[in-house]
């Protein structure tokens, strides 16, 4: 098991309690916390004789008991935004589980904003004794972010409960907003102009490309003559061109310039 905080620099914002992820089970939960106070949280998590042990803030050390089942429990997805500022349409959840014992069932709520606003919409259901799974359709959800709460629930002696194996979510872009593929080239040098009348820029270049370098994985407004964008930056990286007369365009050496390269997604303004 794998435990870590999500602070408030993590691209989805700041969570209340631990991110973890199971290496047996392959079960990823990005909210961790504790059950019996809304206000505690999970303060740390590790391995113990191959128990997992959570430290709940203010309440004490619990452990997970995989040989004893809860009338209810749920786990909170990842929020997904598909790194691009353009809506999403939701049109299909589908969840697989094995065999359903009777009297029990799963179920699959969604929200469209951040999950601790505590906004959920009923997705699906499954309770059919001995199904694999279900599937159903979901209108008039279109949104950037998506986040789903799986739900399962064991029967009523609390002796048998759901294994769910995976769920899905169909979402395709809308027509109303168009989403581009942007790669920009920026040239870093202790001084330029835009042109022969332009006023001179100086600056440090070391601290204008660290600058740049921190826009990876944040969003941007890029203004250009033609358009506005609300981008997503995916990379930033080093870029040597293949002219190396392009580097000296400027009147620097190769040492004190940088020409770094940005790829984005976005949607124009």
């Amino acid at each position: 098991v794998l435990g870590w905080s999500v602070g408030s620099s993590a691209p989805t914002g700041a969570r209340t309690g631990l991110a973890w992820y199971h290496l047996g089970r392959q079960a990823f939960a990005f909210h961790l916390a504790s059950s019996l106070e809304t206000s505690a949280q999970v303060l740390d998590i590790c391995n113990w004789k191959g128990r997992v042990l959570f430290s709940v803030e203010g309440d004490g050390l619990y452990y997970e008991d995989v040989s004893k089942y809860v009338s209810d429990a749920w786990l909170i997805s990842s929020v997904a935004d598909w790194n691009n500022a353009g809506l999403k349409v939701s049109d299909r959840i589908e969840v697989a589980h094995k065999a359903l014992p009777t009297g029990s069932s799963v179920t699959i709520d969604y929200t469209k904003k951040h999950p601790e606003e505590n906004s959920w919409t009923t997705g699906l259901t499954s309770s059919t004794a001995l199904s694999l799974g279900a599937t159903d359709k979901v209108s008039n959800v279109s949104s950037r972010l998506f986040a789903v709460k799986l739900k399962s629930a064991s029967n009523e002696d609390a002796s048998d409960a759901p294994e769910i194996q995976s769920f899905s979510v169909r979402q395709n872009p809308t027509l109303q907003e168009k989403e581009y593929v942007l790669t920009r080239f920026i040239r870093i040098l202790a001084e330029d102009q835009k042109d022969d009348y332009a006023e001179v820029i100086r600056q440090d270049p070391d601290e204008v490309r660290d600058r740049v370098r921190d826009l990876g994985y944040t969003w941007v407004t890029l203004y250009e003559p033609d358009a506005t964008y609300t981008a997503f930056v995916q990379n930033v990286a080093d870029y040597e061109p293949m002219d190396p007369v392009y580097r000296q365009t400027g009147g620097e050496s190769a040492r004190n310039t940088y020409v770094l390269r940005l790829d984005l997604i976005g949607t124009k303004g």
